[in-house]
């Protein structure tokens, strides 16, 4: 289920960040869980159509598929072309533009409550997309007012805003 994850960064400050329980997508994985699939589709939205793609972090704006552009992004928890899309888009974008270490495996993947965003394959070490997609919705940059938090949304729904009031916390070591 959709939850915030709690966890502090490299200066100690406290950080606060959607987070998916599994797998998002169309690969062996994906659970495709309804809340976790909601959460998606509106950070999607927001950055995307509201954002225009557009963040402080990135070093150019990213492009919406053009299935998203020609049917919209539905917030409604089915994982369907438009989702997968928009998934498949984001990564191929992440890898070719901002050069990070992300597995395009057609699917976005939880941060972890023991390592926050990273995920450890043999002497890989790569970061969970969720944690890009989380810092783009909310830093759209000096020109676009900042979001409101989505569990005070209400043009979310209210199955996403509810999930939302669970918060879990990165464990220490």
């Amino acid at each position: 289920m959709a939850h915030i994850l709690e966890s502090r960064d490299h200066l100690d400050r406290p950080l606060r960040r959607y987070n998916i329980d599994g797998v998002v997508g169309n690969n062996s994985r994906a659970q495709n869980l309804r809340t976790d699939v909601l959460l998606v589709q509106a950070l999607f939205k927001i950055f995307y159509e509201e954002h225009q793609g557009r963040s402080t972090w990135l070093s150019r704006p990213f492009e919406p598929p053009a299935l998203a552009t020609q049917r919209g992004i539905a917030v409604d928890g089915y994982h369907g072309p438009v989702t997968q899309s928009l998934i498949d888009s984001f990564l191929d974008q992440l890898i070719k533009y901002e050069g990070e270490a992300i597995l395009n495996d057609r699917g976005l993947d939880p941060m972890s409550q023991r390592s926050g965003g990273l995920v450890i394959h043999g002497k890989r070490v790569y970061n969970v997309a969720m944690v890009h997609l989380n810092n783009y919705w909310s830093d759209p940059g000096p020109e676009t007012p900042q979001p409101s938090k989505l569990e005070n949304r209400q043009d979310l729904p209210m199955e996403l805003r509810a999930a939302l009031v669970t918060v879990k916390r990165v464990r220490s070591a």
